[in-house]
């Protein structure tokens, strides 16, 4: 997925960003496990200006989209095919 306008936070190991193919905005979590993958959480547009205003409340975000994985309702796409 090639996300438009990305904000890296890469010691929390997530971005953000804006998927221009659907028009909405994603939060890209990098799950370090035997090959790296990428998963995609739906943001708000709001909660993606959060990266320059609050960065407190989206590191939180990014931790609970990753500890709820594709069972959670903000999940769209794994890059690792068994997990969609």
């Amino acid at each position: 997925m090639d996300l438009k306008y990305e904000k890296v936070r890469s010691e929390k190991l997530y971005s953000v960003g804006y998927d221009e193919t659907n028009h909405r905005y994603l939060l890209e979590i990098v799950v370090p496990a035997g090959a790296w993958y990428s998963q995609y959480f739906l943001i708000s547009k709001e909660e993606y200006n959060w990266y320059d205003s609050k960065m407190e409340s989206l590191d939180l975000l990014a931790k609970e989209c990753f500890e709820s994985g594709i069972y959670g309702s903000r999940f769209v796409f794994s890059e690792k095919s068994d997990k969609n």
